[in-house]
């Protein structure tokens, strides 16, 4: 059976990218909210273990994309919804992600990364700036302690925004997953002082995980949906609210998607 790198993701990923593609099996950042082992039917011991190559990644990457190109897809293909890709140490044999980008943009392919390790991408901020790569960065957290906690295996809180700083500075198009938000307050507080390094603000509440039925979203997004707006008058930024939190929406926090286009997905 032929290899397919490229896939299209489904639910609530797709509001994420039309196109994805995994660079490597594994993750050794052990996210703590990690959703992955479980939908790959995996422990989490073992999928956090280490990361592997994916033989024959790179052949697949370039028939699927030339494939999607002549049928007039485009992208943006995701790198990477089930795994970093940055991690800390490229498996031998695997395709990285500056390889990926490269064969992906040769085809006419546009790419959107999502990382937890960017300072290990600020090397590749020449190529994303050719490529018009969209540079992703997740960020739950603006306390450290709770980032260690919870991401022990990522980069720090100031390691994130120093390459969100660096990459503005190059001209690269970054955005945030802010994504699950776990406490509230330090998500709005990650809104309120980096909203000048960020060009979309991707948000998402807590799927997966019986703890979430704690968290008042609804006053979250009473919060949040005011502040965005200010952002985005004063920065410029644009913004998108995953459906499943979006649902515990006010009407006064959907009177501020309906006058920002939210609701028709346009950023997707």
């Amino acid at each position: 059976m032929t290899m397919r790198a490229i896939y299209r993701p489904k639910g609530r990923a797709r509001e994420y990218a039309p196109l994805a593609a995994n660079l490597y099996k594994g993750c050794a950042n052990r996210c703590a909210y990690c959703y992955v082992p479980r939908i790959l039917r995996m422990g989490p011991p073992e999928f956090h273990a280490g990361v592997h190559a994916r033989p024959g990644l790179r052949e697949a990457l370039q028939r699927d994309a030339a494939r999607l190109a002549a049928a007039g897809e485009t992208g943006p293909v995701l790198l990477c919804f089930a795994t970093d890709p940055y991690p800390r140490e490229v498996p031998e044999g695997g395709v990285t992600a500056r390889q990926a980008i490269r064969i992906l943009s040769a085809a006419g392919m546009r790419t959107r990364l999502l990382t937890k390790n960017p300072f290990l991408a600020l090397d590749d901020l020449d190529l994303l700036e050719a490529a018009r790569t969209e540079f992703g960065i997740s960020l739950v957290w603006i306390q450290e302690s709770d980032r260690m906690r919870w991401e022990p295996g990522a980069d720090g809180v100031v390691e994130r925004m120093a390459a969100l700083t660096a990459a503005r500075a190059m001209g690269v198009r970054t955005w945030v997953s802010l994504e699950p938000v776990i406490a509230p307050a330090q998500a709005l507080e990650i809104v309120d002082f980096r909203a000048h390094l960020v060009d979309v603000w991707r948000v998402g509440g807590w799927n997966h995980d019986a703890r979430a039925r704690r968290i008042d979203y609804r006053a979250f997004l009473d919060e949040l949906m005011p502040l965005l707006a200010v952002k985005r008058e004063r920065d410029g930024c644009a913004w998108q609210i995953k459906h499943d939190l979006w649902r515990h929406a006010s009407a006064s926090a959907r009177a501020y998607g309906r006058t920002a286009g939210l609701e028709e997905d346009d950023l997707v």
